[in-house]
């Protein structure tokens, strides 16, 4: 087998071409990017809370005992009545404002 059919030469030429493309300027923003990537996957997995909910989301139970809402704006009273859904829903709203105000 010649040097030009050798799949570890090829492979080896891609890298270095990839390598002589990349100028410092993209290396270091690569770099950059990964750093933050890491960065934001620790405090991800430091979430106490985020970790819970994620696990909830395999939880077959939680929603089990839940029965489908009639509708209607007397279900809909009932619901929001409950300090929890409030409480919820409140927090939805200030992290949605949040995040349109980051823009």
């Amino acid at each position: 087998m010649s040097q030009l059919e050798d799949p570890k030469y090829e492979i080896d030429r891609l890298v270095t071409s990839a390598g002589d493309a990349l100028s410092d300027e993209i290396v270091s923003r690569l770099g950059q990017l990964i750093n933050d990537l890491l960065v934001i996957a620790d405090k991800l997995s430091r979430n106490d809370c985020l970790m819970k909910a994620i696990d909830l989301l395999d939880d077959d139970k939680l929603m089990k005992d839940v029965k489908p809402s009639k509708g209607g704006i007397g279900g809909m009273i009932k619901i929001m009545s409950d300090p929890d859904v409030q409480y919820a829903l409140q927090y939805m709203g200030k992290l949605m404002k949040e995040v349109q105000s980051e823009k």
